[in-house]
């Protein structure tokens, strides 16, 4: 079957993913990958990943946090240019890289135009794409802290030189350690998986315990600390993977905000109060509080519509 559209392969990966059995490992050799391609790698999915770490076009901090999660085998090689998705119950070969620009991440056209072919697992092609992986995989590499680090130059050379900390007079690695420390990782701030009767994944046990701290926790509150975790998460520009049949991933904290007040209005307040407490708190990590301010500064948005939102924000909060 034939795709031509970078939203449509967006979709057609998310629907095999879907179909995937947990203990049948996804193969994807996929040679870039730029901010938000974490969010394509589902916690309850076990994958064999190669990207191409060596020609400045991977960031090399996505790279890092996959290596963190211990369902995902990940390898490199200098050659790859390919792009090929390998599922139980289909392949997808595409042009697009695992990317903003190449699979429109943030959900509005304007990347590159992209098109692959999707061919179904009782397509006489499909055991030769597999034998393709298995033999690309066997020769890829394993990554080590020095390929990392070399990646991370060849990242920052490509950024404009702003970003670089030019205009600022530091050095690149300053920049590039000041940026780690407000990098967001899912164990920041979520459980290792999605349970099949949740919606979103829960909290990590750090959140729900400062939540606790505001009230008791029940029934209809206990998924206020995982709403939270999820906007924080959102707003750093990460997408959110969910068990929601006809929405399954969230890219905005206003979307998160707007499904926790269709399940009650009643998590508004909480969520406002529990934002505050995780910047008050002095175990926050830093990276956590640093989008909760982010965040909390989102709020009075009209992309926030409700009143009572924007003014018991003025009032938890403290800002005009």
């Amino acid at each position: 079957m034939f795709i031509g559209a970078a939203n449509s392969i967006l979709r057609a990966l998310t629907r095999l993913s879907d179909m995937q059995t947990a203990l049948q490992p996804i193969d994807m050799a996929v040679a870039f990958w730029g901010e938000g391609a974490e969010g394509l790698i589902r916690a309850d999915r076990r994958y064999r990943l190669v990207c191409n770490l060596t020609a400045g076009g991977t960031n090399p901090q996505i790279i890092r946090e996959l290596l963190q999660r211990s369902a995902i085998e990940m390898r490199h090689l200098p050659n790859l240019h390919a792009k090929v998705s390998v599922f139980e119950h289909g392949a997808i070969v595409s042009s697009a890289n695992f990317s903003r620009n190449g699979l429109w991440l943030e959900g509005e056209p304007g990347g590159w135009d992209e098109a692959a072919y999707e061919l179904s697992k009782n397509d006489p092609s499909f055991a030769e794409v597999e034998q393709w992986f298995e033999a690309l995989f066997s020769r890829s590499l394993l990554i080590s802290e020095e390929v990392l680090l070399k990646a991370e130059a060849a990242w920052a050379r490509r950024m404009p030189p702003a970003q670089q900390g030019a205009e600022s007079g530091e050095p690149c690695d300053t920049v590039t350690a000041s940026k780690r420390s407000v990098e967001l990782t899912e164990d920041d701030l979520f459980e290792p998986f999605i349970k099949p009767r949740n919606r979103f994944r829960m909290a990590a046990p750090w959140l729900i315990q400062v939540f606790s701290k505001i009230e008791e926790i029940n029934n209809n509150s206990r998924y206020v600390p995982a709403y939270v975790a999820s906007m924080i998460w959102t707003q750093s520009g990460k997408l959110l993977v969910t068990n929601i049949p006809d929405r399954r991933t969230v890219r905005q904290p206003n979307e998160v905000w707007d499904l926790a007040l269709a399940r009650s209005k009643s998590h508004g307040p909480r969520i406002l109060a529990l934002i505050e407490a995780v910047l008050k708190d002095d175990n926050t990590p830093t990276a956590v509080k640093h989008w909760a301010a982010e965040c909390a500064r989102m709020m009075p948005s009209p992309s926030f519509p409700p009143t009572a939102f924007r003014s018991r924000r003025t009032q938890t909060l403290g800002h005009k």
